[in-house]
């Protein structure tokens, strides 16, 4: 009964990230825009994401983030953005490996930078991260490395918010660098 129950808790979430991800590659996705606070925002998430990396042993560093500027956004969808890539670099990162999160300020735009010292993607894998079903490690099920969807979603929430996204690694084993830029 719990594995039935399992399969359909997976296909509900499954079918829900799908409409999700189509209504937002369709500009369709209701937003809730509003002037956010990224520092607060950080904070939630430095918060939810540190324990977890403590677990694992793993360096958890953000910059200092207050002094931002506010931007127009939503903060449940970017909050599901950062968390996504945060979950995957913990996933991804070794025991006693590091994570840094930082950011730079580039004319209107502010790029926000997760940066870890992982598992890394090959050069010639890189084009397609963003693609639906795509994973990396092609042996990882859905058990141990979900839908293949996390990033779709990613990318097509930021750009629904008007920003990109860009993910950079010099190959296995060489960590990887995912840039949000956003708007200000």
């Amino acid at each position: 009964m719990a594995n039935l129950y399992g399969q359909t808790h997976h296909l509900i979430r499954l079918v829900e990230d799908l409409r999700m991800l189509t209504q937002a590659e369709a500009h369709k996705l209701p937003l809730e825009i509003d002037m956010i606070c990224l520092a607060d925002l950080w904070e939630e998430l430095v918060a939810n994401f540190s324990l977890l990396a403590e677990e694992k042993e793993i360096r958890f560093q953000v910059a200092e983030m207050t002094g931002l500027p506010l931007i127009p956004a939503d903060p449940s969808r970017l909050r599901q953005v950062f968390s996504n890539l945060l979950a995957n670099a913990i996933r991804h990162t070794p025991e006693g490996g590091e994570i840094s999160v930082f950011y730079t300020i580039e004319e209107a735009r502010i790029a926000l930078i997760i940066r870890d010292n992982g598992e890394g993607i090959a050069p010639d894998q890189l084009p397609f991260l963003f693609d639906r079903f795509y994973r990396v490690d092609m042996s990882r099920s859905r058990h141990t490395g979900g839908s293949g969807l996390g990033l779709a979603i990613v990318k097509a929430l930021v750009e629904t918010h008007q920003g990109t996204i860009t993910a950079e690694s010099a190959g296995y084993d060489q960590g990887s660098t995912f840039i949000v830029r956003l708007p200000i």
